[in-house]
């Protein structure tokens, strides 16, 4: 009888007409993997794309895990649908459109040998190499009704340095050092790292999430057990684009919000709730019916649809 060794990591990759994106990031990841001679194993979820993101996976990585869904069944199903028989070290979770430099799984082979570093993301960075939105503070409802009406001013005094969200060009500001890595309360899922063990003891992403916040809330769970996350800032992930995103961008608005409404829903006291839903239901209301007045028809719409999250349960 001969054994299989398990690989050390295991890449979970959701696409979703990825294709202009993809090509690049499997050969930067074939030379990361290389670079630090791990054994590594890559899934990746198709969520019923059009173009030919498959066939470039199948040309690019020939054993590649490859699960093909007839209908888009959102990032977190599809996550928790490559993640289903792991049993690697370490996970992955890598968007198309990033870019992989060759020392980040160096990277992994020392947070490996550090007991408590369980969860880390590396900085997230553009494609001139300053590091944009990458780690931040759990959601408050002070911050939402500050977006929510409009005051941007006063929100990028008060919210921004304080929530990771705009660090200045090419600097972070983040508050607690520990050796390289920082602890921050969560970060962005575009290149998250997961021991195989902690997945498994916190359990899989929440499916009610379609594309936005199931990181925050599966890193909220995981502070629950203890765990802490971290961000390592000498390290960098180019991260283009969202991609499969950006070609609905007011679409983005309902997943954003929908997906914030769901963690109030089960993190956050009743009133939070009412509140947070009250100030959507003014807030995008409002908006709706001043897009409708100048015949955008499409915002008008999409943002009717999110003042309409207000009443659902």
């Amino acid at each position: 009888m001969t054994f299989q060794k398990l690989p050390f990591l295991t890449v979970c990759m959701v696409t979703f007409n990825s294709a202009e994106v993809l090509g690049k990031n499997l050969i930067a990841l074939k030379n990361a993997v290389r670079y630090a001679n791990i054994t590594c194993e890559l899934r990746v979820v198709d969520n019923n794309s059009s173009d030919n993101s498959v066939e470039i996976v199948q040309r690019l990585w020939p054993d590649a895990k490859i699960y093909r869904n007839s209908v888009n069944k959102g990032y977190a199903a599809a996550i928790n649908q490559a993640t289903s028989d792991t049993s690697s070290d370490w996970l992955l979770f890598l968007n198309p459109d990033t870019i992989v430099p060759p020392n980040l799984f160096v990277l992994l082979k020392h947070v490996n040998k550090t007991p408590n570093v369980c969860i880390f993301s590396p900085a997230l960075a553009d494609k001139e190499g300053n590091i944009k939105k990458t780690a931040y503070k759990w959601p408050t409802l002070t911050k939402e009704l500050v977006r929510l009406f409009g005051f941007e001013q006063l929100a990028k005094k008060l919210i921004v340095k304080a929530d990771y969200l705009l660090p200045e060009r090419g600097k972070v500001s983040f508050p607690e050092l520990i050796g390289e890595g920082i602890v921050v309360d969560y970060v962005a899922g575009a290149a998250l790292f997961i021991k195989g063990r902690v997945w498994k003891n916190v359990g899989p992403f929440d499916e009610n999430f379609f594309l936005y916040h199931e990181e925050m809330e599966w890193c909220y769970r995981a502070s629950k057990y203890g765990y802490k996350v971290f961000v390592f800032p000498n390290y960098k992930v180019f991260h283009y684009s969202e991609h499969s995103s950006k070609k609905r961008p007011k679409e983005i608005i309902f997943w954003q919000y929908k997906g914030l409404l769901h963690f109030y829903e089960k993190h956050r006291s009743v009133i939070l709730r009412l509140i947070l839903r009250f100030a959507l239901m003014v807030s995008f209301g409002f908006r709706a019916v001043r897009a409708a007045s100048v015949k955008n028809k499409e915002d008008a719409e999409v943002f009717m649809k999110v003042a309409k999250l207000a009443f659902r349960k």
